[in-house]
Formats: structure tokens, sequence, C-alpha cells
């Protein structure tokens, strides 16, 4: 009975190590099939697309139906220039004519690089060159689209809603239009009223200004019969101005001359007689160019 138990124990051991060993010999499968498709390549190739959209890094690349190599790297040029590297696992011959795009692999944005070779009769491409492709829509993008669609929409509704019935901030647009047209019915009702008034009262005001015309006209003919008097007086006092500065500069010489006979006149002082003078000639001559002055203005006026 022991011998039996011992015997069934060494099986168990020897399935337990055979289940083990087949497993890590499956991990070391399953790796190293995950590390050379990853890691392994062969040749490099670049492609320049005008959008990516989802692509992401280790996304698939085909070649006529079959997976040959993975993305492995982005660089952006511009706005609508971005170039891809591509790992290949296996060598490819690509011929001119060929058709390159990005393709989608289902409702949830995957993308895949799709190569779809040209013409047998075709020449090849050289592979060191950067191949162009371009991006198609996807199932993932339209529902993109519908959702941004969507959104529009209802902000469309608000914006609607918000004009029919407003809200706090702001009013509605039939409030808005009854206030505006409610303004200008002020507006051209004061206007109306502002012009009736006129009306009524521009016969009273051109009737003022009409007497304040004549009373102007009236003021300056008296100004005008009067002006020969104000005139020759006017020259009186700029002849009688010249006689005196003229009488003035002889004694202004006489006091010249009196200096030599200081001893005799001690009391009198000749040089602030003099200074007394000279500020007099000043001051008359001032009022010389002001009369002058004034007999000019008023000649214009009265051409």
């Amino acid at each position: 009975m022991e011998q039996e138990e011992l015997e069934n124990l060494k099986l168990y051991r020897f399935v337990g190590y055979a289940v083990l060993v087949v497993t890590l010999l499956g991990f070391l499968i399953v790796g190293g099939t995950w590390f050379y498709y990853h890691n392994t390549k062969v040749d490099e190739l670049y492609i320049e697309f005008p959008y990516i959209g989802d692509l992401r890094l280790d996304d698939p690349f085909t070649f006529n139906g079959y997976q040959v190599g993975m993305v492995k790297g982005f660089s952006l040029l511009a706005p609508n220039r971005i170039i891809l590297k591509i790992n290949l696992r296996v060598p490819i011959e690509v011929r001119e004519g060929y058709s390159l795009f990005l393709g989608d692999l289902g409702v949830f944005g995957e993308r895949f690089v799709c190569l779809e070779n040209g013409p047998q009769d075709a020449p090849f491409v050289n592979l060191k060159d950067t191949l162009s492709g371009q991006y198609l829509m996807g199932i993932s993008d339209m529902l993109g689209k519908i959702m941004e669609l969507r959104d529009f929409l209802d902000s469309a509704m608000v914006l609607v809603d918000n004009l029919r019935y407003g809200n706090d901030a702001t009013k509605s647009l039939i409030e808005w239009v009854s206030d505006t047209k409610n303004t200008f019915d002020r507006f051209f009702e004061n206007l109306h009223t502002f012009s009736f008034d006129m009306h009524n009262d521009l016969p009273q005001i051109l009737e003022k200004i009409e007497n304040l015309n004549n009373t102007i006209n009236a003021d300056l003919q008296k100004f005008d019969e009067k002006l020969p008097d104000i005139l020759e007086k006017t020259s009186a006092i700029i002849d009688a101005s010249d006689t005196m500065l003229v009488n003035i500069a002889k004694i202004q010489r006489i006091g010249g001359d009196a200096q030599n006979f200081v001893d005799i006149f001690d009391s009198l002082d000749i040089q602030k007689l003099n200074e007394t003078l000279t500020n007099l000639q000043t001051e008359l001559g001032q009022i010389t160019g002001e009369a002058h002055k004034l007999r000019l203005w008023i000649r214009r006026w009265r051409r």
C-alpha cells in the first residue's frame, strides 16, 4: 500500500514538472515571438501622410494584404506633413503606380498602413525615397463627425431657445425687437414734437433775429456818422503828441546845456529832471503808437 502511494506521488510530481516545463516553454515561445515580431527588421520604409488620425506606434503595416512590418516612429515636418517610420520584417519590392493609404480596422479607431503594389510591368521604386500616402476616413472618423454635428445642433438649439425665450443675462429676440421698436417710436415722437414746436416758434425767432439785425445796423450807422469827428479828434491828439515830443526833445537839449550852470543851480537836480523827461517821452511815444494803430484800424473798418 505504501509502495503504491509512493508511485502515485512520483507520477503526480512528474505531471506537475511536465506542466511547468510546458508552461515555461509556452511563455518563452510567445515572448520570443513577440520580441521577434516587434524588434526584428530587415529594412526601413518612410512614408509621408497629410494626417494620421489615431495611428499609434506598433500599428501594423501590410503589403498586398500581408502584415510585413510595424509603425515605429513619427516626424512632424509641418501641420499637414507627417513622416512615418516603418520597420519591415521581410524585404519587399514596390513598383510604381502603388496605392498607399491609412486604413480603418474597426469602430474603435484602430489604424493600419496599407500598401498595394503597382502593376507587374511597372519599374521598381527606390525604398530609400519617401513614399506618399493618403488618409482615408474610417468608421470612427465618421462617428466623430456625427458627434461634432450633434454638438453643433445642440448648441444651435440652445441658441435658438435663447433667442426665443431669453435667459437670465439676455432678453429674447422678440423682447429685444419690441424694445427697439418702442425706442424708435419714442425717438420719432420726440422728433415730431420738436418739429412742431420749431414750426410754431420759428416766426418769433426770425422776428427777433431781424430786430437784432436792425439794431446792430442802426448802431453801426450812428457810429459811422460819428466816425469823422472821432478821427479828427484822434488826429489832433496825435499831432499834439508829436508837438509835445518835439518840445520835450528841445527841453532835453536845454537840460544838457544846463550842465554848465551846475555851480549856479546847486539846488536843481538836472539828472533827475532828465530821467523824468525821458520817461515822459517814452510814454508819449507809446501813446502816439497806439493812436496810430487806432487810426489805421478805423480806416480799415471804414473800408
